[in-house]
Protein backbone atom coordinates (compact mmCIF):
# COMPACT_ATOMS: atom_id res chain seq x y z
CA UNK A 1 0.00 0.00 0.00
CA UNK A 2 2.73 2.68 0.65
CA UNK A 3 4.64 1.94 -2.96
CA UNK A 4 1.27 2.26 -4.36
CA UNK A 5 1.09 5.74 -2.94
CA UNK A 6 5.10 6.44 -3.28
CA UNK A 7 4.86 5.38 -6.92
CA UNK A 8 1.38 7.34 -7.82
CA UNK A 9 3.10 10.73 -5.98
CA UNK A 10 6.52 10.08 -8.02
CA UNK A 11 4.36 10.05 -11.02
CA UNK A 12 2.37 13.14 -10.01
CA UNK A 13 5.10 15.45 -8.86
CA UNK A 14 6.74 14.10 -12.22
CA UNK A 15 3.98 15.30 -14.25
CA UNK A 16 4.16 18.26 -12.37
CA UNK A 17 7.10 19.10 -13.21
CA UNK A 18 6.88 18.53 -16.71
CA UNK A 19 3.34 20.83 -17.32
CA UNK A 20 5.26 23.48 -15.79
CA UNK A 21 7.64 23.55 -18.33
CA UNK A 22 5.79 22.61 -21.34
CA UNK A 23 2.87 24.82 -20.26
CA UNK A 24 5.60 28.20 -19.49
CA UNK A 25 7.08 27.08 -22.58
CA UNK A 26 4.30 28.76 -24.29
CA UNK A 27 4.06 32.08 -23.15
CA UNK A 28 7.48 32.99 -21.18
CA UNK A 29 9.47 33.26 -24.52
CA UNK A 30 7.41 36.40 -25.77
CA UNK A 31 7.76 37.97 -22.51
CA UNK A 32 11.42 37.55 -21.35
CA UNK A 33 15.09 36.50 -22.58
CA UNK A 34 16.34 32.99 -23.62
CA UNK A 35 17.11 32.41 -19.61
CA UNK A 36 13.22 32.01 -18.67
CA UNK A 37 13.54 28.21 -18.25
CA UNK A 38 16.40 28.02 -15.51
CA UNK A 39 14.43 29.68 -12.64
CA UNK A 40 11.22 27.60 -13.75
CA UNK A 41 13.22 24.17 -13.92
CA UNK A 42 14.42 25.42 -10.38
CA UNK A 43 10.82 26.35 -9.16
CA UNK A 44 9.60 22.87 -10.25
CA UNK A 45 12.06 20.75 -8.92
CA UNK A 46 11.85 22.64 -5.71
CA UNK A 47 7.77 22.75 -5.31
CA UNK A 48 7.83 19.24 -6.77
CA UNK A 49 11.04 17.09 -5.71
CA UNK A 50 11.27 13.74 -6.85
CA UNK A 51 15.19 12.65 -7.20
CA UNK A 52 17.83 14.38 -8.48
CA UNK A 53 18.47 12.24 -11.36
CA UNK A 54 14.73 12.20 -12.70
CA UNK A 55 14.67 16.41 -11.60
CA UNK A 56 17.38 16.85 -13.74
CA UNK A 57 16.23 14.58 -16.92
CA UNK A 58 12.50 15.70 -16.77
CA UNK A 59 14.03 19.43 -17.36
CA UNK A 60 16.73 18.32 -19.40
CA UNK A 61 14.43 16.65 -21.50
CA UNK A 62 11.82 19.50 -21.81
CA UNK A 63 14.44 22.05 -22.30
CA UNK A 64 16.75 19.90 -24.87
CA UNK A 65 12.91 19.59 -26.75
CA UNK A 66 11.89 23.10 -26.69
CA UNK A 67 15.10 24.49 -27.75
CA UNK A 68 15.32 22.23 -30.07
CA UNK A 69 12.15 22.91 -31.60
CA UNK A 70 12.43 26.24 -31.50
CA UNK A 71 15.63 26.51 -33.18
CA UNK A 72 14.06 24.52 -35.98
CA UNK A 73 11.48 26.90 -36.08
CA UNK A 74 13.32 29.90 -36.33
CA UNK A 75 15.55 28.91 -39.30
CA UNK A 76 12.43 27.49 -41.16
CA UNK A 77 11.36 31.35 -41.81
CA UNK A 78 15.34 32.76 -41.86
CA UNK A 79 16.31 34.30 -44.88
CA UNK A 80 19.52 32.32 -44.29
CA UNK A 81 20.11 29.21 -42.08
CA UNK A 82 21.94 30.39 -39.25
CA UNK A 83 22.05 26.01 -38.39
CA UNK A 84 24.00 26.07 -41.50
CA UNK A 85 26.49 29.15 -40.74
CA UNK A 86 27.34 27.90 -37.63
CA UNK A 87 27.63 24.70 -38.97
CA UNK A 88 30.38 26.18 -41.47
CA UNK A 89 32.09 27.91 -38.18
CA UNK A 90 32.45 24.87 -36.54
CA UNK A 91 34.50 22.84 -39.51
CA UNK A 92 31.47 21.71 -41.78
CA UNK A 93 29.03 20.33 -39.51
CA UNK A 94 25.89 18.97 -41.04
CA UNK A 95 23.05 22.15 -40.18
CA UNK A 96 20.95 19.38 -38.85
CA UNK A 97 22.90 18.45 -36.05
CA UNK A 98 23.17 22.24 -34.85
CA UNK A 99 19.99 21.74 -33.74
CA UNK A 100 20.51 19.16 -30.93
CA UNK A 101 23.58 20.98 -30.27
CA UNK A 102 21.33 23.91 -29.27
CA UNK A 103 18.79 21.73 -27.40
CA UNK A 104 21.99 20.52 -25.92
CA UNK A 105 23.38 23.96 -24.80
CA UNK A 106 19.92 24.92 -23.44
CA UNK A 107 19.11 21.70 -21.77
CA UNK A 108 22.19 21.60 -19.55
CA UNK A 109 21.72 24.75 -17.55
CA UNK A 110 18.29 23.30 -17.44
CA UNK A 111 19.01 20.39 -15.50
CA UNK A 112 21.22 21.66 -13.38
CA UNK A 113 18.51 24.30 -12.57
CA UNK A 114 16.41 21.70 -11.65
CA UNK A 115 19.04 19.25 -9.85
CA UNK A 116 19.55 22.50 -7.17
CA UNK A 117 15.81 23.15 -6.70
CA UNK A 118 15.58 19.26 -6.02
CA UNK A 119 18.75 19.31 -3.83
CA UNK A 120 17.48 22.98 -1.96
CA UNK A 121 14.32 21.58 -1.36
CA UNK A 122 16.11 18.36 0.24
CA UNK A 123 18.13 20.58 2.52
CA UNK A 124 15.70 22.72 3.65
CA UNK A 125 13.48 19.33 5.40
CA UNK A 126 16.50 18.50 7.02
Amino acid sequence: MQYAYLKNKIMTDSLKNISLIGITSLFMPLFTDWWWYIPVCFTGAFLWPVSGVKNFGIAFLMVFLIWTGYAWYLDLDAHMSVAATLGEIFGDVPPAMMYPVSGIVGGIPGGLAALSGYLWSKSRKN
